[in-house]
């Protein structure tokens, strides 16, 4: 069975990764078909850590469907779905680990469904969460300005045309995700041109080093190596310590509305 994608891939999760993606087939909200979990049981010992890649696929199939006989359609379609939960495993991971992109998508349920009792408590203690969390990452000012835009909805800004709403904010974290996304991708590009020759065009470049330029946008000396785009702009003259994109955010109107 050594062709099949998800014994491939389990072969590479550690101990601690097999015994939570097995709690998360055992569990019906998460997977609501019991035959995955006996699939994976036959070919991982939790106990080991270990998975048996060159295990009989008839004998799994007995343990399976112990009253059928061996289907090679059905078989595959079973392996297939379990990669499925899989991918749905990694997800569920992955969003665990990320309390930003989480609160965001909590806002998101919220406000698609119209529970309108939890907006103000949970948009506060997101924001407390991006505050506790606050840093000059690429990925940070993304978030932030997804729950800028996702608190524009839950106030209703849309309807209430005449309030100030938080526009300013919307627009200073999309820019500095933009500007500092597309910083690292210059570098990227320029090291790669002057280090390999190769002929890389990215649209926009010139522009965007003159917003940068212009703006006196600040950008950390560690992205730069010699003769990339860092010396093209000459950002760092006469700066000793400098951080990426050190700019006054507009206030951020208090969230108002349920409890």
């Amino acid at each position: 069975m050594k062709e099949l994608k998800f014994l491939r891939v389990l072969s590479q999760l550690s101990k601690p990764a097999l015994q939570k993606f097995k709690k998360f087939l055992d569990s019906p909200y998460c997977n609501s078909n019991p035959i995955l979990s006996l699939l994976f049981s036959a070919v991982v010992s939790l106990e080991a850590g270990s998975v048996n890649e060159s295990v009989d696929k008839s004998n799994v199939w007995s343990q399976l469907y112990a009253d059928k006989e061996f289907n090679d359609p059905k078989w595959r379609k079973t392996c297939n779905d379990l990669l499925t939960a899989l991918q749905k495993f990694f997800t569920f991971e992955q969003i665990d680990h990320n309390q930003l992109l989480e609160e965001n998508l909590l806002l998101e349920y919220l406000y698609e469904h119209k529970l309108e009792s939890m907006y103000k408590s949970v948009a506060q203690s997101a924001q407390s969460s991006f505050e506790r969390n606050k840093n000059l990452s690429s990925e940070y000012h993304l978030q932030r300005f997804q729950l800028e835009r996702n608190l524009y909805d839950l106030l209703e800004y849309d309807i209430n045309m005449e309030s100030q709403s938080n526009q300013e904010t919307i627009h200073h974290y999309l820019d500095l995700f933009y500007i500092s996304e597309k910083t690292k991708q210059l570098v990227n590009a320029a090291t790669r041109r002057h280090d390999f020759n190769l002929p890389i065009f990215i649209k926009l470049e010139e522009e965007v080093i003159d917003i940068i330029e212009k703006n006196n946008f600040r950008i950390p000396k560690k992205l730069f190596t010699e003769n990339t785009v860092g010396e093209k702009i000459g950002l760092f003259e006469g700066r000793n310590e400098i951080d990426v994109m050190l700019i006054k955010p507009p206030l951020v109107p208090p969230c108002q509305g349920g409890n």
